[in-house]
This record gives C-alpha cells, structure tokens and sequence, in this order.
C-alpha cells in the first residue's frame, strides 16, 4: 500500500515569513540553521536534523500589512464577497 507521508515525519507550521514571499519559500528540514526572517520570537538559533518547517507565506491585506492566513487579513470588500461566493458554492 502506497503512503504519501511517512507517520514518524515531524514538522510543524507556526513561522510566518515576509522575506520569501516571491518566489515562496518551500518547505524544508532544520538538518542546518534556517535562513527565514524570524517574526514572532523566539526562533531557532541551531538546527534540528530530520525535522521539518512549513512555512507560513504572508499575504498582503488591503490595508497594506502582512497576514499569514487570509481569516488575519484585512481584505477589500469585493473580495470577501467573491470568497463568500464560491464558499456558498461548495456548500450547496
């Protein structure tokens, strides 16, 4: 049987960078010190081998800051009703 992910990966996701939003930073392994911007202390000062960091690629919101979900984002009023939109649309 074919497993997509190994159970005995460790990761997490919890980092937000506003350095590598273009191009996006890929996840990767801690088996050296990162190189991503440190937003919400305190971050790693050494590496972690075999251990894994999703990053969280912030967004920019209509006020002009950066968000790592959309839900912490201020966004312009024509997008939420497009995200309303096709929300209702996979609901129904």
């Amino acid at each position: 049987m074919y497993r997509a992910i190994d159970s005995s990966l460790q990761w997490e996701s919890s980092r937000p960078t506003f350095n590598f939003r273009q191009p996006g930073l890929w996840p990767y392994t801690n088996d050296y010190l990162s190189i991503q911007d440190c937003q919400i202390a305190p971050c790693s000062t050494s590496s972690y081998p075999g251990f894994w960091t999703v990053p969280l690629i912030d967004n920019i919101g209509s006020n002009g800051f950066p968000c790592p979900m959309f839900d912490s984002c201020q966004l312009a009023y024509a997008l939420v009703r497009i995200i309303y939109s096709f929300e209702m649309d996979i609901a129904l």
